[in-house]
């Protein structure tokens, strides 16, 4: 799953949980795949994003 697609993950719609965000990742199997730089959509993406988020989720994955 790309980082970006799991800071818009929330788990808030389920039955008894009142905050489902963020997901805490649990990583069993780890592959890194490189993309072609869109400028257009991290443009889009940037004021979308919980910095938090993503903050946590890489150091989840080890990625800093």
């Amino acid at each position: 799953m790309k980082i970006l697609t799991y800071n818009f993950l929330t788990s808030k719609c389920i039955r008894g949980v009142k905050v489902g965000y963020p997901l805490k990742l649990n990583i069993v199997e780890k592959k890194v795949v490189s993309s072609d730089f869109n400028s257009e959509f991290i443009t889009r993406m940037i004021p979308r994003l919980d910095w938090g988020a993503i903050k946590q989720a890489a150091n989840n994955v080890s990625i800093f």
